[in-house]
């Protein structure tokens, strides 16, 4: 990921941040990437509310088989 998805900030200025991230992560792993992906971008819409997004985001994801 690039920093523009842990440094997204809601209308009080607040980080989603690293930890938010590992919690996203650790409850949606066993999805597939691409609902993943489409699932981590709508919580980063809910978070930010109506603030402009702060920076581009890139999400890449790779599974282990």
């Amino acid at each position: 990921y690039t920093d523009g998805i842990i440094e997204e900030r809601n209308k009080k200025k607040k980080f989603y941040g690293r930890e938010k991230l590992e919690e996203f992560m650790k409850k949606n792993y066993n999805k597939d990437l691409d609902e993943i992906v489409s699932t981590l971008y709508n919580e980063l819409d809910e978070f930010r509310g109506s603030s402009e997004q702060y920076d581009d985001s890139t999400i890449i994801l790779i599974r282990k088989i």
